[in-house]
Protein backbone atom coordinates (compact mmCIF):
# COMPACT_ATOMS: atom_id res chain seq x y z
CA UNK A 1 0.00 0.00 0.00
CA UNK A 2 1.23 3.33 -0.74
CA UNK A 3 2.49 5.27 1.91
CA UNK A 4 0.63 8.24 3.08
CA UNK A 5 2.17 11.52 2.44
CA UNK A 6 0.33 14.02 4.49
CA UNK A 7 0.52 17.53 4.27
CA UNK A 8 -1.42 19.57 6.81
CA UNK A 9 -2.98 23.02 5.58
CA UNK A 10 -5.33 23.43 8.29
CA UNK A 11 -2.82 24.42 11.28
CA UNK A 12 -5.75 26.42 13.73
CA UNK A 13 -8.28 25.93 15.77
CA UNK A 14 -11.73 26.94 14.42
CA UNK A 15 -11.54 29.30 18.20
CA UNK A 16 -8.42 30.67 16.97
CA UNK A 17 -10.16 33.23 14.70
CA UNK A 18 -12.95 35.18 15.93
CA UNK A 19 -16.22 34.02 13.33
CA UNK A 20 -17.11 37.33 12.66
CA UNK A 21 -14.26 37.38 10.40
CA UNK A 22 -15.28 33.93 8.79
CA UNK A 23 -18.80 35.39 7.72
CA UNK A 24 -17.03 38.68 6.31
CA UNK A 25 -15.26 36.08 3.99
CA UNK A 26 -11.81 36.20 5.87
CA UNK A 27 -11.68 32.13 6.47
CA UNK A 28 -13.09 29.13 5.66
CA UNK A 29 -14.38 27.34 8.13
CA UNK A 30 -14.82 23.71 9.40
CA UNK A 31 -15.80 21.89 11.97
CA UNK A 32 -12.47 21.56 13.19
CA UNK A 33 -10.07 23.94 11.46
CA UNK A 34 -9.50 27.48 9.44
CA UNK A 35 -8.85 26.97 6.26
CA UNK A 36 -7.96 30.10 4.92
CA UNK A 37 -6.80 29.89 1.27
CA UNK A 38 -9.16 26.90 0.78
CA UNK A 39 -11.43 28.50 -1.73
CA UNK A 40 -9.08 29.56 -4.22
CA UNK A 41 -8.61 25.79 -4.96
CA UNK A 42 -12.39 26.58 -6.97
CA UNK A 43 -9.55 28.45 -9.28
CA UNK A 44 -6.92 25.61 -9.46
CA UNK A 45 -10.53 22.84 -10.50
CA UNK A 46 -10.68 24.52 -13.13
CA UNK A 47 -13.63 27.38 -12.54
CA UNK A 48 -11.79 29.97 -13.83
CA UNK A 49 -10.04 33.23 -12.27
CA UNK A 50 -11.87 33.96 -8.78
CA UNK A 51 -12.56 38.37 -8.43
CA UNK A 52 -14.31 38.15 -5.69
CA UNK A 53 -15.52 35.78 -2.48
CA UNK A 54 -18.65 36.91 -0.30
CA UNK A 55 -19.61 34.87 2.46
CA UNK A 56 -23.75 34.01 2.89
CA UNK A 57 -24.98 35.83 6.20
CA UNK A 58 -24.63 32.66 8.71
CA UNK A 59 -21.30 31.49 7.04
CA UNK A 60 -22.46 28.45 5.61
CA UNK A 61 -21.73 29.25 2.05
CA UNK A 62 -19.32 30.95 -0.02
CA UNK A 63 -19.88 32.63 -2.95
CA UNK A 64 -17.38 33.25 -5.40
CA UNK A 65 -16.90 35.71 -8.50
CA UNK A 66 -15.79 33.19 -11.47
CA UNK A 67 -14.38 34.10 -15.04
CA UNK A 68 -17.51 31.21 -15.36
CA UNK A 69 -20.36 32.59 -13.21
CA UNK A 70 -20.83 32.48 -9.56
CA UNK A 71 -19.72 29.36 -8.20
CA UNK A 72 -21.02 28.36 -4.87
CA UNK A 73 -19.00 26.23 -2.23
CA UNK A 74 -20.28 24.43 0.46
CA UNK A 75 -18.19 25.28 3.61
CA UNK A 76 -18.73 22.31 5.54
CA UNK A 77 -18.66 19.64 3.07
CA UNK A 78 -15.61 21.70 1.64
CA UNK A 79 -17.25 21.17 -2.26
CA UNK A 80 -18.64 22.98 -4.98
CA UNK A 81 -22.47 23.36 -4.34
CA UNK A 82 -24.01 24.54 -7.61
CA UNK A 83 -22.39 27.15 -10.33
CA UNK A 84 -24.99 29.93 -11.48
CA UNK A 85 -23.49 30.23 -14.88
CA UNK A 86 -22.10 33.80 -16.38
CA UNK A 87 -21.80 35.49 -19.28
CA UNK A 88 -18.83 34.55 -21.36
CA UNK A 89 -16.60 36.73 -19.72
CA UNK A 90 -17.75 35.60 -16.23
CA UNK A 91 -18.61 37.73 -13.33
CA UNK A 92 -16.64 40.49 -11.17
CA UNK A 93 -18.64 41.37 -7.92
CA UNK A 94 -21.17 39.53 -5.81
CA UNK A 95 -22.83 39.96 -2.36
CA UNK A 96 -25.63 38.21 -0.31
CA UNK A 97 -29.28 39.44 0.37
CA UNK A 98 -29.52 40.03 4.27
CA UNK A 99 -31.28 36.98 4.62
CA UNK A 100 -29.06 34.77 2.84
CA UNK A 101 -32.21 33.60 -0.09
CA UNK A 102 -30.20 35.69 -2.98
CA UNK A 103 -27.38 36.76 -4.86
CA UNK A 104 -26.14 39.61 -6.83
CA UNK A 105 -23.79 40.20 -9.21
CA UNK A 106 -21.80 42.23 -11.22
CA UNK A 107 -20.92 41.03 -14.69
CA UNK A 108 -18.54 41.95 -17.79
CA UNK A 109 -21.48 43.02 -19.89
CA UNK A 110 -22.14 45.71 -17.47
CA UNK A 111 -25.22 43.93 -15.90
CA UNK A 112 -26.41 43.07 -12.35
CA UNK A 113 -28.28 39.78 -12.05
CA UNK A 114 -30.06 38.67 -9.10
CA UNK A 115 -30.49 35.07 -8.55
CA UNK A 116 -32.69 32.75 -6.10
CA UNK A 117 -29.46 31.46 -4.23
CA UNK A 118 -31.11 27.85 -3.47
CA UNK A 119 -31.95 27.36 -6.84
CA UNK A 120 -29.91 29.44 -8.96
CA UNK A 121 -33.03 30.64 -11.24
CA UNK A 122 -32.78 34.10 -12.62
CA UNK A 123 -35.12 36.55 -11.00
CA UNK A 124 -34.22 39.88 -12.76
CA UNK A 125 -31.55 41.57 -14.50
CA UNK A 126 -30.75 45.49 -13.62
CA UNK A 127 -29.34 47.76 -16.68
CA UNK A 128 -27.97 50.77 -16.29
CA UNK A 129 -23.92 50.74 -15.97
CA UNK A 130 -21.97 51.29 -18.88
CA UNK A 131 -18.70 49.98 -17.58
CA UNK A 132 -17.68 47.43 -15.26
CA UNK A 133 -19.56 47.13 -12.18
CA UNK A 134 -16.87 46.05 -9.81
CA UNK A 135 -18.75 46.67 -5.91
CA UNK A 136 -22.21 46.23 -4.39
CA UNK A 137 -23.98 46.41 -1.60
CA UNK A 138 -27.32 45.59 0.10
CA UNK A 139 -29.37 47.56 2.82
CA UNK A 140 -29.60 45.62 5.76
CA UNK A 141 -33.45 45.61 5.68
CA UNK A 142 -33.01 44.00 2.06
CA UNK A 143 -34.84 46.70 0.26
CA UNK A 144 -31.99 48.49 -1.94
CA UNK A 145 -28.82 47.68 -3.83
CA UNK A 146 -25.89 49.94 -4.22
CA UNK A 147 -23.64 49.45 -7.10
CA UNK A 148 -20.36 50.97 -7.50
CA UNK A 149 -18.87 50.84 -11.04
CA UNK A 150 -16.02 51.80 -13.57
CA UNK A 151 -18.11 54.22 -15.33
CA UNK A 152 -17.43 56.68 -12.44
CA UNK A 153 -20.77 56.21 -11.55
CA UNK A 154 -22.85 54.80 -8.06
CA UNK A 155 -26.54 53.49 -8.64
CA UNK A 156 -29.26 52.52 -5.96
CA UNK A 157 -31.35 50.29 -6.94
CA UNK A 158 -35.06 48.82 -5.93
CA UNK A 159 -33.87 44.90 -5.05
CA UNK A 160 -37.50 43.75 -5.34
CA UNK A 161 -38.45 45.21 -8.74
CA UNK A 162 -35.33 46.03 -10.28
CA UNK A 163 -35.97 49.71 -10.66
CA UNK A 164 -33.58 52.09 -10.80
CA UNK A 165 -33.96 54.67 -7.84
CA UNK A 166 -31.37 56.77 -8.52
CA UNK A 167 -27.44 57.54 -10.30
CA UNK A 168 -24.88 59.49 -8.37
CA UNK A 169 -22.22 60.81 -10.14
CA UNK A 170 -19.46 62.70 -8.57
CA UNK A 171 -16.06 60.84 -8.55
CA UNK A 172 -13.98 61.77 -11.42
CA UNK A 173 -12.28 58.19 -11.79
CA UNK A 174 -13.25 54.32 -11.05
CA UNK A 175 -15.83 54.21 -8.24
CA UNK A 176 -14.24 51.09 -6.50
CA UNK A 177 -16.33 50.70 -3.45
CA UNK A 178 -19.49 51.60 -1.99
CA UNK A 179 -21.12 51.30 2.01
CA UNK A 180 -24.51 51.79 3.33
CA UNK A 181 -24.34 53.60 6.66
CA UNK A 182 -26.52 51.49 9.06
CA UNK A 183 -29.27 53.60 9.07
CA UNK A 184 -29.49 53.28 5.06
CA UNK A 185 -29.67 57.42 4.77
CA UNK A 186 -25.93 57.66 3.28
CA UNK A 187 -23.87 55.97 1.31
CA UNK A 188 -19.91 55.84 1.42
CA UNK A 189 -17.78 55.37 -1.92
CA UNK A 190 -14.19 54.78 -2.46
CA UNK A 191 -12.39 55.47 -5.83
CA UNK A 192 -9.56 55.60 -7.88
CA UNK A 193 -9.79 59.04 -8.16
CA UNK A 194 -7.98 59.46 -4.41
CA UNK A 195 -11.24 59.98 -2.32
CA UNK A 196 -13.69 58.99 -0.45
CA UNK A 197 -17.14 60.31 -0.48
CA UNK A 198 -20.36 60.68 1.69
CA UNK A 199 -23.55 60.68 -0.18
CA UNK A 200 -26.94 61.39 0.63
CA UNK A 201 -29.09 58.49 -0.85
CA UNK A 202 -32.48 60.63 -1.19
CA UNK A 203 -30.67 63.45 -2.91
CA UNK A 204 -27.90 61.90 -4.73
CA UNK A 205 -25.78 65.14 -3.25
CA UNK A 206 -22.21 64.74 -1.60
CA UNK A 207 -22.41 65.09 2.34
CA UNK A 208 -18.34 65.56 2.21
CA UNK A 209 -15.12 64.58 0.94
CA UNK A 210 -13.02 62.68 3.27
CA UNK A 211 -9.28 63.43 2.20
CA UNK A 212 -7.95 63.68 -0.84
CA UNK A 213 -4.11 61.24 -0.78
CA UNK A 214 -1.69 60.38 -3.52
CA UNK A 215 -3.16 57.02 -3.29
CA UNK A 216 -6.48 55.29 -5.30
CA UNK A 217 -8.98 54.33 -2.59
CA UNK A 218 -9.70 50.75 -3.13
CA UNK A 219 -12.15 49.90 -0.13
CA UNK A 220 -14.43 51.17 2.11
CA UNK A 221 -16.55 49.80 4.73
CA UNK A 222 -18.96 51.59 7.61
CA UNK A 223 -18.44 50.61 11.14
CA UNK A 224 -21.70 48.19 12.19
CA UNK A 225 -22.42 51.61 14.89
CA UNK A 226 -22.44 54.25 12.42
CA UNK A 227 -19.75 56.31 14.05
CA UNK A 228 -16.73 55.77 11.29
CA UNK A 229 -15.86 54.59 8.22
CA UNK A 230 -12.64 52.50 6.70
CA UNK A 231 -10.98 52.91 3.45
CA UNK A 232 -8.37 51.06 1.93
CA UNK A 233 -5.94 52.42 -0.07
CA UNK A 234 -3.31 50.97 -2.88
CA UNK A 235 -0.17 51.87 -0.44
CA UNK A 236 -0.99 49.40 1.94
CA UNK A 237 -2.78 51.58 4.52
CA UNK A 238 -6.04 52.08 6.49
CA UNK A 239 -7.73 55.51 6.85
CA UNK A 240 -10.30 55.84 9.86
CA UNK A 241 -12.29 58.52 9.66
CA UNK A 242 -14.97 59.70 11.90
CA UNK A 243 -18.35 59.67 10.04
CA UNK A 244 -20.06 63.20 11.21
CA UNK A 245 -17.14 65.48 11.32
CA UNK A 246 -15.15 63.92 8.17
CA UNK A 247 -12.27 64.07 10.37
CA UNK A 248 -8.96 61.87 10.03
CA UNK A 249 -9.18 59.61 12.92
CA UNK A 250 -6.18 57.63 12.66
CA UNK A 251 -4.06 55.59 10.01
CA UNK A 252 -3.14 51.61 10.14
CA UNK A 253 -0.56 50.69 8.76
CA UNK A 254 -1.33 46.69 7.00
CA UNK A 255 -0.03 44.01 5.23
CA UNK A 256 1.39 44.97 1.09
CA UNK A 257 -1.28 44.80 -1.52
CA UNK A 258 -4.81 45.00 1.32
CA UNK A 259 -7.54 43.24 -0.38
CA UNK A 260 -10.49 43.70 2.12
CA UNK A 261 -11.01 45.15 5.28
CA UNK A 262 -13.61 43.94 7.64
CA UNK A 263 -14.92 45.71 11.03
CA UNK A 264 -15.89 43.57 13.85
CA UNK A 265 -19.46 43.75 15.23
CA UNK A 266 -18.55 45.98 17.63
CA UNK A 267 -16.98 48.23 15.45
CA UNK A 268 -13.63 48.27 18.02
CA UNK A 269 -11.53 45.90 15.69
CA UNK A 270 -10.45 45.70 12.10
CA UNK A 271 -9.12 42.96 10.02
CA UNK A 272 -7.28 43.82 6.82
CA UNK A 273 -5.14 42.07 4.75
CA UNK A 274 -4.23 40.70 1.09
CA UNK A 275 -5.63 37.92 -1.15
CA UNK A 276 -3.86 35.07 0.45
CA UNK A 277 -2.80 35.51 4.39
CA UNK A 278 -1.57 36.96 7.01
CA UNK A 279 -4.52 39.07 7.96
CA UNK A 280 -3.90 41.35 10.89
CA UNK A 281 -6.19 42.46 13.43
CA UNK A 282 -6.16 46.31 14.36
CA UNK A 283 -7.48 47.72 17.69
CA UNK A 284 -8.99 50.72 16.21
CA UNK A 285 -8.98 53.21 19.51
CA UNK A 286 -5.16 52.26 19.64
CA UNK A 287 -4.31 51.57 15.93
CA UNK A 288 -2.39 48.56 18.09
CA UNK A 289 -1.92 45.21 16.31
CA UNK A 290 -4.03 42.76 18.32
CA UNK A 291 -3.05 39.38 16.25
CA UNK A 292 -1.61 38.32 13.36
CA UNK A 293 -3.22 35.23 11.29
CA UNK A 294 -0.84 33.50 9.00
CA UNK A 295 -1.38 29.85 7.85
CA UNK A 296 0.90 27.86 6.30
CA UNK A 297 0.37 27.07 2.81
CA UNK A 298 1.08 23.45 2.16
CA UNK A 299 -1.70 22.29 -0.01
CA UNK A 300 -0.57 19.73 -2.40
CA UNK A 301 -1.92 20.90 -5.76
CA UNK A 302 -0.16 18.42 -8.04
CA UNK A 303 1.11 15.20 -8.48
CA UNK A 304 2.72 12.79 -10.75
CA UNK A 305 4.52 9.20 -10.93
CA UNK A 306 7.55 8.43 -12.53
CA UNK A 307 7.01 6.09 -15.71
CA UNK A 308 8.59 3.10 -13.58
CA UNK A 309 6.26 3.84 -10.58
CA UNK A 310 9.45 3.83 -8.59
CA UNK A 311 9.05 7.68 -7.47
CA UNK A 312 6.40 10.58 -7.06
CA UNK A 313 6.22 13.98 -7.43
CA UNK A 314 4.21 16.67 -5.84
CA UNK A 315 3.74 20.32 -6.12
CA UNK A 316 2.15 22.32 -3.45
CA UNK A 317 0.96 25.92 -2.49
CA UNK A 318 4.03 28.19 -1.86
CA UNK A 319 6.49 25.02 -1.71
CA UNK A 320 9.23 23.53 -3.64
CA UNK A 321 8.14 20.26 -5.96
CA UNK A 322 9.40 17.48 -3.71
CA UNK A 323 10.28 13.94 -5.22
CA UNK A 324 9.24 11.05 -3.36
CA UNK A 325 10.68 7.54 -2.88
CA UNK A 326 7.80 5.14 -3.17
CA UNK A 327 8.58 2.00 -1.25
CA UNK A 328 9.61 4.26 1.43
CA UNK A 329 8.04 7.77 1.32
CA UNK A 330 10.55 9.58 1.79
CA UNK A 331 11.47 13.07 0.16
CA UNK A 332 14.72 12.21 -2.08
CA UNK A 333 15.08 15.53 -3.63
CA UNK A 334 13.43 19.15 -4.04
CA UNK A 335 12.85 21.44 -7.07
CA UNK A 336 13.04 24.80 -6.24
CA UNK A 337 9.93 26.87 -7.08
CA UNK A 338 10.55 30.71 -5.57
CA UNK A 339 6.78 31.68 -5.77
CA UNK A 340 4.74 28.04 -5.05
CA UNK A 341 1.40 27.08 -6.29
CA UNK A 342 2.57 24.02 -9.27
CA UNK A 343 -0.66 23.49 -10.17
CA UNK A 344 0.24 20.93 -13.04
CA UNK A 345 2.95 17.78 -12.69
CA UNK A 346 3.71 15.66 -15.46
CA UNK A 347 6.62 13.32 -15.87
CA UNK A 348 8.35 12.51 -19.11
CA UNK A 349 7.49 9.24 -21.02
CA UNK A 350 10.99 8.58 -21.18
CA UNK A 351 11.84 9.34 -17.68
CA UNK A 352 14.13 11.67 -17.91
CA UNK A 353 12.31 14.92 -17.67
CA UNK A 354 9.70 16.39 -15.17
CA UNK A 355 7.20 19.42 -16.39
CA UNK A 356 5.76 21.60 -14.17
CA UNK A 357 2.90 24.36 -14.58
CA UNK A 358 2.10 27.30 -11.86
CA UNK A 359 1.08 30.50 -11.02
CA UNK A 360 4.42 32.48 -12.65
CA UNK A 361 2.88 31.42 -15.96
CA UNK A 362 5.19 29.58 -17.05
CA UNK A 363 6.53 25.88 -18.11
CA UNK A 364 9.88 24.51 -16.41
CA UNK A 365 11.31 21.58 -17.39
CA UNK A 366 13.14 19.58 -14.77
CA UNK A 367 16.15 16.93 -15.08
CA UNK A 368 14.51 14.26 -13.09
CA UNK A 369 17.61 13.02 -11.89
CA UNK A 370 19.45 15.63 -10.96
CA UNK A 371 16.63 18.41 -10.41
CA UNK A 372 18.47 21.27 -12.34
CA UNK A 373 16.41 23.18 -14.32
CA UNK A 374 16.76 22.70 -17.98
CA UNK A 375 14.16 24.98 -19.43
CA UNK A 376 11.95 27.64 -18.93
CA UNK A 377 9.00 28.00 -21.73
CA UNK A 378 7.10 31.12 -21.96
CA UNK A 379 3.82 32.35 -23.40
CA UNK A 380 1.06 32.01 -21.37
CA UNK A 381 -0.96 34.59 -19.90
CA UNK A 382 -2.02 33.23 -16.92
CA UNK A 383 -1.72 30.21 -14.38
CA UNK A 384 -0.77 26.96 -16.27
CA UNK A 385 -2.91 24.39 -15.15
CA UNK A 386 -2.67 21.59 -17.17
CA UNK A 387 0.42 19.90 -18.86
CA UNK A 388 0.92 16.59 -20.49
CA UNK A 389 3.55 14.97 -22.89
CA UNK A 390 3.30 13.59 -26.50
CA UNK A 391 4.59 10.19 -26.01
CA UNK A 392 8.26 10.44 -27.89
CA UNK A 393 9.32 13.37 -24.94
CA UNK A 394 9.84 15.61 -27.54
CA UNK A 395 6.84 17.94 -27.27
CA UNK A 396 4.45 18.87 -24.50
CA UNK A 397 0.81 20.64 -24.55
CA UNK A 398 -1.00 22.69 -21.69
CA UNK A 399 -3.17 24.75 -20.90
CA UNK A 400 -4.18 27.84 -19.23
CA UNK A 401 -6.37 28.90 -16.21
CA UNK A 402 -7.89 31.89 -17.53
CA UNK A 403 -9.88 32.91 -21.14
CA UNK A 404 -6.43 31.71 -23.60
CA UNK A 405 -9.45 29.55 -25.74
CA UNK A 406 -6.54 27.76 -26.43
CA UNK A 407 -4.22 24.64 -25.76
CA UNK A 408 -0.72 25.17 -26.51
CA UNK A 409 1.75 22.81 -27.89
CA UNK A 410 5.47 23.28 -27.51
CA UNK A 411 8.39 22.11 -28.89
CA UNK A 412 10.38 20.78 -25.62
CA UNK A 413 13.89 21.07 -26.70
CA UNK A 414 13.73 24.91 -28.37
CA UNK A 415 10.71 26.13 -26.36
CA UNK A 416 9.13 27.02 -29.69
CA UNK A 417 5.38 27.18 -29.90
CA UNK A 418 4.19 24.79 -32.15
CA UNK A 419 0.86 25.16 -32.46
CA UNK A 420 -2.65 26.69 -30.79
CA UNK A 421 -5.79 24.87 -30.44
CA UNK A 422 -8.75 26.21 -30.43
CA UNK A 423 -10.81 25.66 -27.74
CA UNK A 424 -13.80 27.08 -25.11
CA UNK A 425 -13.34 30.28 -22.76
CA UNK A 426 -12.11 30.40 -19.52
CA UNK A 427 -9.83 27.50 -17.71
CA UNK A 428 -7.99 24.44 -20.07
CA UNK A 429 -7.89 22.03 -16.92
CA UNK A 430 -8.45 18.81 -19.09
CA UNK A 431 -5.11 18.46 -21.68
CA UNK A 432 -4.41 14.66 -22.44
CA UNK A 433 -2.19 13.24 -25.08
CA UNK A 434 -3.21 9.85 -26.78
CA UNK A 435 -0.72 6.88 -26.32
CA UNK A 436 0.22 7.02 -30.03
CA UNK A 437 0.86 10.81 -29.92
CA UNK A 438 -1.45 11.40 -33.00
CA UNK A 439 -4.54 13.05 -30.84
CA UNK A 440 -4.88 15.65 -28.14
CA UNK A 441 -8.15 15.72 -25.99
CA UNK A 442 -8.66 18.82 -24.13
CA UNK A 443 -11.87 21.08 -22.31
CA UNK A 444 -12.67 23.82 -20.20
CA UNK A 445 -14.95 24.69 -17.54
CA UNK A 446 -17.42 26.18 -20.07
CA UNK A 447 -16.85 23.99 -22.91
CA UNK A 448 -20.82 22.56 -22.72
CA UNK A 449 -19.89 20.03 -20.64
CA UNK A 450 -17.99 18.08 -23.58
CA UNK A 451 -14.38 16.63 -24.44
CA UNK A 452 -12.42 17.91 -27.86
CA UNK A 453 -10.69 15.64 -29.89
CA UNK A 454 -8.10 17.19 -32.00
CA UNK A 455 -5.32 16.39 -34.83
CA UNK A 456 -1.67 16.91 -33.03
CA UNK A 457 0.23 17.44 -36.14
CA UNK A 458 -2.34 19.24 -37.91
CA UNK A 459 -4.48 20.85 -35.07
CA UNK A 460 -7.72 20.08 -36.70
CA UNK A 461 -10.50 19.51 -34.71
CA UNK A 462 -11.45 15.70 -35.39
CA UNK A 463 -14.78 15.51 -32.72
CA UNK A 464 -16.66 16.85 -29.35
CA UNK A 465 -17.55 13.88 -26.89
CA UNK A 466 -21.15 15.35 -25.55
CA UNK A 467 -23.38 13.18 -23.27
CA UNK A 468 -22.27 14.32 -19.70
CA UNK A 469 -24.82 16.73 -18.28
CA UNK A 470 -22.29 18.87 -16.11
CA UNK A 471 -18.75 20.01 -16.88
CA UNK A 472 -16.37 17.27 -17.55
CA UNK A 473 -13.56 17.61 -14.44
CA UNK A 474 -11.21 14.51 -16.25
CA UNK A 475 -10.47 12.36 -18.60
CA UNK A 476 -7.69 9.98 -19.18
CA UNK A 477 -6.94 7.45 -22.37
CA UNK A 478 -6.96 3.87 -22.39
CA UNK A 479 -3.47 2.58 -22.72
CA UNK A 480 -4.03 1.34 -25.99
CA UNK A 481 -5.87 4.80 -27.10
CA UNK A 482 -9.08 2.80 -27.92
CA UNK A 483 -10.70 4.33 -25.59
CA UNK A 484 -11.41 7.72 -23.15
CA UNK A 485 -12.68 7.64 -19.58
CA UNK A 486 -13.89 10.97 -18.59
CA UNK A 487 -15.25 12.09 -14.99
CA UNK A 488 -17.83 14.96 -14.44
CA UNK A 489 -19.56 16.76 -12.44
CA UNK A 490 -22.89 14.81 -12.87
CA UNK A 491 -21.37 12.30 -10.65
CA UNK A 492 -20.77 9.79 -13.73
CA UNK A 493 -17.86 8.85 -15.56
CA UNK A 494 -18.59 7.41 -19.10
CA UNK A 495 -16.42 5.36 -21.56
CA UNK A 496 -16.01 7.05 -24.90
CA UNK A 497 -15.00 5.33 -28.75
CA UNK A 498 -12.04 7.52 -29.10
CA UNK A 499 -12.70 7.08 -33.00
CA UNK A 500 -16.42 7.08 -33.31
CA UNK A 501 -16.82 9.04 -30.13
CA UNK A 502 -19.42 6.86 -28.60
CA UNK A 503 -21.07 6.23 -25.45
CA UNK A 504 -19.57 2.74 -24.44
CA UNK A 505 -20.68 2.35 -20.79
CA UNK A 506 -21.74 5.36 -18.45
CA UNK A 507 -20.48 4.08 -14.60
CA UNK A 508 -22.48 5.36 -11.75
CA UNK A 509 -21.94 5.18 -8.24
CA UNK A 510 -20.20 8.28 -6.77
CA UNK A 511 -22.76 10.07 -4.72
CA UNK A 512 -20.71 13.40 -5.76
CA UNK A 513 -19.20 15.34 -8.11
CA UNK A 514 -16.31 12.79 -9.61
CA UNK A 515 -12.95 14.85 -9.77
CA UNK A 516 -10.81 12.60 -11.92
CA UNK A 517 -10.25 9.56 -13.09
CA UNK A 518 -7.07 6.96 -14.38
CA UNK A 519 -6.48 4.00 -16.12
CA UNK A 520 -4.94 0.73 -15.03
CA UNK A 521 -1.79 -0.15 -17.10
CA UNK A 522 -3.28 -3.24 -18.55
CA UNK A 523 -6.59 -0.96 -19.44
CA UNK A 524 -8.93 -3.43 -17.58
CA UNK A 525 -9.87 -1.10 -14.72
CA UNK A 526 -10.31 2.56 -13.70
CA UNK A 527 -10.08 4.44 -10.93
CA UNK A 528 -11.70 7.57 -9.84
CA UNK A 529 -11.89 10.08 -6.97
CA UNK A 530 -14.52 11.91 -6.33
CA UNK A 531 -16.34 15.16 -3.78
CA UNK A 532 -18.02 11.79 -1.52
CA UNK A 533 -14.40 11.41 -0.43
CA UNK A 534 -13.92 7.87 -1.87
CA UNK A 535 -11.60 6.67 -4.69
CA UNK A 536 -13.32 3.70 -6.61
CA UNK A 537 -12.11 0.91 -8.48
CA UNK A 538 -14.40 -0.18 -11.29
CA UNK A 539 -14.24 -2.72 -14.26
CA UNK A 540 -14.58 -1.04 -17.56
CA UNK A 541 -15.94 -4.28 -19.23
CA UNK A 542 -18.73 -4.24 -16.84
CA UNK A 543 -19.10 -1.23 -15.02
CA UNK A 544 -18.79 -3.35 -11.69
CA UNK A 545 -17.30 -1.61 -8.52
CA UNK A 546 -14.22 -3.59 -7.45
CA UNK A 547 -13.80 -2.22 -4.56
CA UNK A 548 -13.72 1.61 -2.79
CA UNK A 549 -10.94 2.63 -0.57
CA UNK A 550 -11.82 5.61 2.18
CA UNK A 551 -9.03 6.65 3.61
CA UNK A 552 -9.70 10.48 2.77
CA UNK A 553 -11.42 13.01 5.09
CA UNK A 554 -11.88 15.61 2.92
CA UNK A 555 -13.13 15.23 -1.18
CA UNK A 556 -11.04 13.70 -3.63
CA UNK A 557 -9.67 15.85 -6.41
CA UNK A 558 -6.99 13.62 -8.43
CA UNK A 559 -5.78 9.94 -8.99
CA UNK A 560 -3.16 8.42 -10.92
CA UNK A 561 -2.57 4.52 -10.92
CA UNK A 562 1.41 4.20 -10.93
CA UNK A 563 2.66 2.39 -14.02
CA UNK A 564 3.78 -1.24 -12.19
CA UNK A 565 0.07 -1.55 -12.07
CA UNK A 566 -0.14 -2.38 -8.10
CA UNK A 567 -0.31 1.26 -6.64
CA UNK A 568 -2.87 4.19 -6.65
CA UNK A 569 -1.76 7.85 -5.44
CA UNK A 570 -4.76 10.37 -4.50
CA UNK A 571 -5.20 13.73 -3.84
CA UNK A 572 -7.49 15.38 -1.60
CA UNK A 573 -8.43 18.87 -0.67
CA UNK A 574 -6.57 19.51 2.17
CA UNK A 575 -3.06 18.24 0.26
CA UNK A 576 -3.17 14.75 1.83
CA UNK A 577 -2.17 11.69 -0.74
Amino acid sequence: MLKKIKRTVCRYILMAMPAWLCVQGVCLATTTCVDMEGWQTIQVLGYGELSKIAYSPIGDRVAAASSVGIVLWDVERGAVDRVIPGEANGVVSVIWSPDGTKLAAGLRDRTIRIWEAKTGVLLRTLIGHTNLVVSLAWLIDGSKIASGSHDRTIKIWEAETGTLIRTIDGHTDYVSGVSWSPDGLKIASSSFDQTVKVWDVESGKTIRTLGRLLFRALYVAWSPDGSKIAAGYDHNSIQIWDAESGSLLRQLVGNPDIQFIAWSPDSQKIAAGPKYPPVTIFDVATGAILRTFEVPSTQVLSITGSPDGSKLASGAEDRDIALWDVATGTILRTLPQPRGNVYALAWSPDGSMIASGDRDRNIKIWDADSGRLIRLISGHGSEVIAVTWSPDSRRLASGSSYSENAIRIWDVESGTLLRELTAGPNAMLLVSWSPDGSKIAGGSSSQGNSLKLWDAKTGALLRTLQAHTSPVTGAAWSPDGAQIATSSSDQTIKIWDSETGAVLRTIRGHSESVRSVAWSPDGLNIVSGSWDKTVRVWEVATGTLLRTLTAHSSSVRGVIWLPRGSKIASLDFHGGS
